[in-house]
C-alpha cells in the first residue's frame, strides 16, 4: 500500500494552533470539504465518518479527505443509502444515522453529510457562530 504524505496534520490540529478561525478560512475549508465529497460521490461512495480529524492538510494548506474505513457504495439503481446501524464517530453522527433509518433517499448530499459538514464547523472552538457560513454555502 502506498499513501500520500500529508505534512500539515489534520484540521483539528490546525484549529488548535490558530488563535481564531476567520470567516474566510471557514468558507475555504467548508468549500474544500464539499468539493472532496463531490468527487467521492461521483465515484459512488458516501464517507460516513466525516469529521475534522479526517480532513488532512497538505503542504499548501489544502484539504485531503482521509479514513475511508466506513465508506459505503451507494446503490446506483435506487440512489438510496442503506443504513442498518449507526456508523461513524458518535459525536458527529446525524439524527438519521442515530435512528438507523434504512433506505434514506440520497439527494446531492446525504442528510448525514449535510449534518456533519454543519456540525463540524459549528463545533470549532474558534468560531463565534455558523451564521456567516450559511450565507455562502447552501445545500
Amino acid at each position: 500500500m502506498v499513501m500520500e504524505y500529508v505534512p500539515g496534520g489534520n484540521l483539528v490540529s490546525w484549529m488548535d494552533e490558530v488563535e481564531f478561525m476567520s470567516e474566510a478560512a471557514c468558507r475555504f475549508y467548508a468549500a474544500e470539504t464539499i468539493l472532496a465529497l463531490i468527487d467521492l460521490h461521483a465515484m459512488g461512495f458516501i464517507h460516513r465518518d466525516l469529521k475534522p480529524d479526517n480532513l488532512l492538510l497538505d503542504a499548501g494548506g489544502h484539504l485531503k479527505l482521509a479514513d475511508f474505513g466506513t465508506a459505503i457504495r451507494v446503490d446506483p439503481e435506487t440512489s438510496l443509502i442503506h443504513c442498518d446501524a449507526a456508523v461513524g464517530t458518535p459525536d458527529y453522527l446525524s439524527p438519521e444515522v442515530l435512528l438507523s433509518q434504512v433506505n434514506v433517499p440520497m439527494t446531492y448530499f446525504s442528510p448525514e453529510e449535510k449534518f456533519l459538514i454543519n456540525k463540524m464547523f459549528y463545533l470549532s472552538k474558534k468560531l463565534n457562530s455558523l451564521v456567516f457560513f450559511r450565507k455562502y454555502i447552501s445545500f
